[in-house]
């Protein structure tokens, strides 16, 4: 729907109100792609990774490296050298606070988060190697690490994931006066579609 502005606001503000409103409008675009690049149907909506992605059963456990080594060589091995990792800020937190298990002993387990990635630089951390990117539209573990009737991990190689943008990706913007009203509306969208073309080569948890 388009968002109204009164002509008041757009003539007294000191920045460029309508600017600032297309930038809204966008960020709100791109947060809806890259749910609907997560877990679209593929039904009147791209089709999510998640949605043909390969499923890896670990069975009824908590979350922990050996889980997420297993899953990344759940997938062949064509398509390993180009793997990442994909989950949200909460399981990829939980996976960096697991301890060795000794008492008293506050050493984690995942030591090249830091040590391989450099968030300045834009480099992510590495898990088994591999890097790891946050994705929040994934689900996440519970706070124990278990994870049923959801998948809060995926590995694989995310160039067989091909997202489609209409006009060259670029947004459709309409600006126009509301005379009625006194004042301007504008309407954005993007024309975009996905899909995951090779299933196994991204495992889901």
């Amino acid at each position: 729907l388009p968002v109204f502005i009164p002509r008041e606001t757009i003539s007294d503000s000191t920045m460029n109100v309508m600017d600032e409103l297309f930038s809204a409008l966008l960020a709100r675009i791109l947060r809806l792609q890259n749910l609907k690049y997560t877990k679209g149907t593929g039904t009147g909506e791209p089709a999510g990774f998640l949605t043909n992605a390969t499923a890896y059963a670990a069975g009824a456990v908590a979350l922990d490296l050996d889980i997420s080594l297993d899953l990344a060589y759940s997938v062949p091995a064509l398509y390993r050298p180009n793997g990442i990792y994909m989950a949200s800020d909460t399981t990829i937190k939980y996976l960096r606070k697991l301890k060795t298990g000794i008492s008293g002993d506050k050493r984690n387990l995942w030591k090249d988060v830091f040590e391989e990635g450099n968030a300045t630089l834009g480099t992510p951390g590495k898990l088994h190697g591999y890097p790891i990117f946050v994705n929040n539209d994934m689900d996440s573990v519970a706070s124990d690490g278990t994870f049923a009737g959801v998948s809060p991990l995926a590995f694989g190689d995310f160039k067989r994931f091909v997202v489609r943008d209409a006009e060259l990706g670029s947004p459709f913007v309409y600006r126009y006066t509301v005379p009625a009203k006194d004042g301007g509306a504008v309407i954005a969208f993007q024309r975009s579609d996905s899909k995951l073309l090779v299933p196994t080569a991204i495992s889901k948890l």
